[in-house]
């Protein structure tokens, strides 16, 4: 009778653990909130646990393999094809590249990617989309 009662406990606990383990996974994903300053770092410290991407880039594809190319096969034969000699344009013209390294830094303007600040800090996100700025453990 004692094994019995035993087991019957040991299951409602192990059932009420998961039971609040998925609310806690769907929590996540809905609650959404800004963070800021030191709240933002705190807040991806303890979602990363200290494992960060590079700088302003998300960890979207590496997990699901999709950015792995696996042979010859997977590149499409009928894509466009430019060669260099069509992107270098002739003698009095520049590219655009050449032609903005000509610039002085302190007069070019600043392209910036959104990265975790704009999403997290400017807009409200969930936990889901900080661990998408977590790196591999």
């Amino acid at each position: 009778m004692e094994r019995i009662f035993l087991f019957i406990v040991l299951l409602l606990t192990f059932t009420c653990l998961t039971f609040e383990f998925e609310m806690s996974q769907k929590e996540m994903k809905s609650i959404k909130g800004k963070f800021c300053g030191s709240y933002l770092a705190d807040t991806m410290s303890m979602v990363c646990e200290g494992m960060y991407n590079s700088k302003g880039k998300r960890n979207m594809l590496g997990n699901l393999g999709l950015n792995k190319v696996n042979s010859r096969e997977d590149y499409d034969e009928n894509e466009n094809v430019f060669y260099v000699d069509e992107l270098v344009p002739s003698f009095p013209f520049r590219s655009r590249e050449h032609a903005r390294s000509l610039i002085p830094f302190d007069y070019q303007k600043r392209s910036r990617k959104p990265g975790i600040v704009d999403e997290c800090c400017h807009k409200a996100c969930s936990f889901f989309e900080m661990a998408s700025y977590c790196g591999k453990p």
